[in-house]
């Protein structure tokens, strides 16, 4: 190629990977022989992984706030020359935010359909329950059974196998699990069963493997018992 004339925002262009090839290798050659754009092209490189990493690992809610204080007034982060000035950068830092939104965005939504939350909680009453105390003990037990057999998928499956077994697979029934944060079988489970009063656990018992994530799960488990 031509001579290479060095301009405002090829450094920032370079981070991203954005350059012509031909001119990022003459850049690049530059940067070799040229410490103080070398120390500065290092800088750029840093705040745009500290922008990433910073959005990377807050709450979505949160992000908003990042915008202002982190991304475009840039106060933590004082290069050698003012990147505010150039376009570019604050383009590089929209779109690592955008990416980051995207991402938990996807996590959020992924959870919430997996499990078909539902809001509106209401406080547990024994008087309140669609059927007798002993059916839902017997139901806990079958689930147990089952779950350590098949794991949970998600969905009421084996739940609604039991309730039919017994005439009581009813819409009046999934709701009142749902809202005691029962939104799956191994939910049923793990969740709604520490409603009733069960003798507590100790060390050495035998705990359900319901589902891929049993062992965090019963360690959670386990840490509410020991805060009862």
């Amino acid at each position: 190629m031509e001579k290479y004339t060095f301009k405002t925002g090829d450094l920032e262009l370079l981070a991203m990977g954005a350059l012509p090839i031909e001119e990022e290798n003459a850049l690049l050659l530059i940067l070799e022989s040229n410490e103080v754009l070398r120390a500065e092209y290092e800088e750029i490189q840093s705040v745009l992984f500290l922008t990433a990493n910073q959005n990377s690992i807050r709450p979505v809610p949160h992000l908003k706030g990042a915008i202002a204080s982190r991304i475009f007034n840039n106060d933590e982060v004082k290069p050698r020359f003012r990147i505010s000035a150039v376009n570019i950068f604050r383009i590089a830092a929209a779109l690592l935010l955008v990416g980051s939104l995207a991402f938990n965005l996807f996590l959020l939504d992924g959870a919430s359909k997996s499990s078909d939350v539902v809001d509106n909680k209401e406080e547990f009453s024994l008087e309140a329950l669609p059927f007798e105390e002993k059916v839902f003990k017997e139901m806990f037990a079958y689930l147990k059974d089952e779950l350590s057999a098949q794991p949970c998928e998600m969905d009421f499956r084996t739940t609604k196998e039991f309730l039919s077994s017994h005439n009581l697979d009813t819409q009046e029934t999934i709701s009142f699990l749902q809202k005691h944060d029962g939104h799956c079988d191994c939910e049923v489970l793990m969740n709604v069963a520490q409603y009733f009063p069960n003798s507590q656990y100790r060390h050495g018992g035998i705990l359900p493997k319901v589902h891929m994530a049993s062992k965090s799960m019963t360690v959670s488990f386990l840490r509410q018992y020991k805060q009862k």
